[in-house]
């Protein structure tokens, strides 16, 4: 009995020995935390842990002693563990983590815009992790990773955003441009910013982009009746957009719908008189229809004879004329607004050979159209952009083009094609 008690004794007094130990090893890190002595605190925490890995309290004052030193995933992960061992320093923790979210926060924006964006980027991550339920460290990120070309990063980061905070229809608008500009996943935009359209208000900015880029999303994927409908929302929003405006009238054309494409298209240059596209629109899809009425006016059998009664082709043709006829204004247009359009220099070659008004100008705007589509002149342009001016003449009987930059007071000469 007497050995018993004796053994009792001896287990209690090495118990109390073991816990004492601990606990001065606890106290010596609180003092060296209080000194700014963090390196010796995370000492005497980790002696603390080799006597027992589950003090709660060594988790937390080696947490203390990590913010000291800066090193804020480390302390996360040592205030992580401590909380899965007890809620003795919950308020604390909770307190310390949202003073140090500040902090780092601030510090990664700082990075941002001194354009360190991997520094930035760490930053942004521990933030998340110190508290995951704030989502203005997820959207920063994820606007790092998308500068970076890191689209697919940048799409995780908003879908963990958006667990954490569904109600935030900005996170659902974002993602949704990273899959139209960055992943190009166009199907994925369209399911994403449908989402979003459905609980956004009206009066956002962000609620007439995302009509628009659920309309472009439809017309790339090659579904034109859908995005015709999409851009039928998106003009209820912005009535007067051009762009929505030209690519509504490119697709009724496409569609051979050309009565509701010019109509659309004049109501664009009735407001923008000097809208490139409308106008080489209008003279493009003339061309065309005048191109299709003559094709036809002129087909002929296996034998080489025409289709058509001699008569009805040439009225045909006089109809053909007067469709390259409607054209010539609005090429003469394009060209003056972009002097640099191989495509619309080359359609008015076209409508001067079929209007017979002139073999010179056509011949002029041929020549030009054929200079800009040159590999010296797309290497220019590459390099220089376009052109202000494009002159053509004839000199000692060689056919002489200019590129001509204003700005610089350079020209390029192109002679009979040759870049001079």
């Amino acid at each position: 009995m007497k050995k018993a008690f004796l053994g009792f004794l001896a287990t209690v007094l090495t118990l109390a020995f073991f816990i004492g130990c601990q606990q001065t090893y606890i106290n010596f890190a609180k003092m060296y935390i209080e000194q700014n002595n963090y390196e010796m605190a995370l000492e005497q925490t980790q002696l603390a842990l080799d006597e027992n890995p589950d003090n709660i309290d060594a988790w937390f004052y080696r947490g203390k002693a990590f913010a000291g030193l800066g090193k804020y995933s480390e302390m996360n992960e040592a205030y992580t563990k401590c909380l899965s061992l007890g809620t003795k320093h919950i308020d604390k923790i909770q307190e310390d983590r949202d003073t140090y979210w500040v902090r780092i926060f601030n510090q990664a924006i700082n990075d941002y815009n001194e354009n360190r964006l991997d520094a930035a980027a760490d930053k942004f991550g521990i933030a998340i992790d110190l508290k995951p339920d704030y989502t203005d460290a997820y959207k920063n990120l994820a606007l790092i990773y998308s500068r970076l070309d890191k689209n697919e990063q940048a799409v995780e980061v908003y879908e963990e955003a958006i667990r954490q905070d569904p109600a935030d229809k900005e996170l659902l608008y974002s993602l949704g441009r990273i899959y139209y500009y960055g992943i190009r996943d166009h199907q994925k935009a369209i399911e994403v910013l449908s989402e979003y359209i459905k609980g956004a208000d009206p009066a956002d900015q962000t609620f007439s982009d995302a009509l628009y880029l659920k309309a472009i999303s439809y017309d790339l994927l090659g579904q034109p009746e859908k995005a015709i409908e999409a851009y039928y929302e998106a003009l209820e929003v912005l009535p007067n957009d051009q762009d929505i405006l030209i690519n509504l009238g490119r697709l009724y054309l496409i569609q051979e719908n050309y009565d509701k494409g010019i109509e659309i298209l004049e109501s664009i240059i009735e407001r923008s008189p000097n809208d490139f596209d409308a106008n080489y629109g209008l003279g493009n899809v003339y061309i065309n229809i005048a191109t299709e009425i003559a094709r036809k006016a002129r087909a002929t059998d296996d034998r080489g004879n025409l289709l058509m009664d001699e008569q009805e082709a040439n009225t045909r043709l006089l109809e053909a004329k007067t469709y390259y006829e409607k054209a010539l204004p609005y090429l003469e247009t394009a060209v003056q607004i972009d002097p640099a359009s191989q495509y619309a220099w080359n359609d008015l070659g076209i409508a001067y050979v079929n209007t017979g008004k002139s073999i010179e100008l056509a011949e002029k705007a041929f020549e030009i159209s054929e200079v800009l589509k040159s590999e010296d002149a797309q290497a220019i342009m590459e390099q220089h952009g376009k052109p202000d001016e494009v002159l053509y003449s004839v000199q000692d009987g060689k056919k002489v083009v200019l590129l001509k930059y204003l700005a610089t007071m350079t020209s390029y000469k192109f002679v009979d094609r040759k870049l001079q």
